[in-house]
């Protein structure tokens, strides 16, 4: 057997080298389509219409913005009109496909024939089918010549050059459109097939107020937030001028005693809904406050209260869509 000398220092730097990643020592080479990306990620975008018609492309600038501004006005967007139906008892109308049956309601059993039972025909309020049935709506409404666009829940009808459209919710109907003629047609369609409510041009839409004026729309629930400052008794309360003080710092209660847990609930409820309508400006406040609500405590109420008074001294505040100028925005995430 013959002894071979090994050098340390040279094991120690083989140790080293075994222990680093391999690395791959193949050269990257761009592929032919990616040049494509690559120009289109830096071209500068046009922001204004002035870099438009100032660019190599400003004739299909042009006719892109007089095709889209052409539109618009054949639309009679500036003009539409907004009507409101309310379909009285929308769920006794759809056809079961099941066998149901229900006692004699109270005050209404059939003498001699006490120990009987309905057999029902249609939905009644409180089936759970009753829903599911009232959608078949969908064929009555398609059959008036509506397309249906089933992502928003929006039909849209096309008659005499101008398009008009119809929103549903539940039992809840909107009619959208430049021709009253049409909306007034669509109404009677509507009322020999279903006993409808005319509320004419809508006012109240789930429970937020249309302002019509003649620069633009708004949209309020002033209404609202004037009953949430009654029911918790906050008439009488200072005016605050921000809904949220950053300098109070808010944390877990954790001596899990709460301070009247319930209102504080009832609360954040009114208000969460009042958020996710019109009044974006408290939405911070009460995401935050929201986390809170199984075991409050004096901090968390009092930041609360300071929503309420906030609200007391902004009751009118509300969203204004404006007639002009017509922008046309896209939004995209960066890659």
């Amino acid at each position: 057997m013959t002894n071979v000398g090994v050098n340390p220092s040279s094991t120690s730097l083989t140790r080293e080298e075994s222990n680093e990643p391999r690395r791959s020592k193949r050269a990257r080479v761009v592929k032919d389509f990616e040049s494509d990306f690559v120009t289109y990620n830096i071209k500068d975008d046009l922001v204004t219409f002035k870099d438009a018609m100032a660019s190599l492309e400003a004739k299909q600038w042009k006719e892109a913005v007089k095709s889209e501004m052409d539109s618009i006005v054949s639309n009679g967007t500036w003009n539409l009109s907004i009507h409101q139906m309310d379909v009285k008892t929308a769920f006794l109308y759809g056809e079961l496909e099941e066998e149901i049956h229900m006692e004699q309601p109270e005050g209404f059993v059939v003498h001699g024939n006490e120990r009987q039972v309905c057999k029902l025909v249609k939905s009644l309020y409180g089936l759970k089918q009753a829903p599911k049935q009232w959608q078949k709506v969908d064929k009555t409404i398609l059959s008036f010549a509506f397309t249906v666009n089933e992502m928003i829940n929006i039909y849209t009808v096309r008659l005499k050059e101008m398009n008009n459209h119809l929103y549903l919710y539940v039992d809840d109907i909107l009619l959208i459109g430049s021709c009253v003629e049409i909306i007034i047609e669509t109404k009677s369609f509507l009322k020999n097939k279903f006993e409808m409510k005319d509320m004419g041009e809508a006012d109240v839409i789930l429970g937020i107020k249309l302002i019509r004026s003649t620069d633009g729309i708004a949209i309020s629930q002033s209404h609202y937030v004037e009953k949430i400052i009654e029911k918790f008794g906050y008439q009488n309360s200072r005016i605050a001028k921000m809904p949220y003080d950053s300098s109070v710092a808010l944390f877990k209660n954790e001596s899990g005693i709460s301070v009247t847990q319930l209102r504080y609930s009832q609360i954040i409820a009114s208000l969460q809904y009042l958020a996710n309508g019109t009044r974006l400006d408290i939405s911070f406040s009460i995401s935050k406050l929201a986390r809170y609500t199984s075991c409050p405590d004096r901090t968390h109420l009092g930041a609360l209260d300071r929503v309420l008074r906030y609200l007391k001294g902004t009751v009118s505040l509300a969203i204004h869509y404006g007639r002009f100028p017509v922008v046309l925005e896209g939004y995209m995430l960066a890659g």
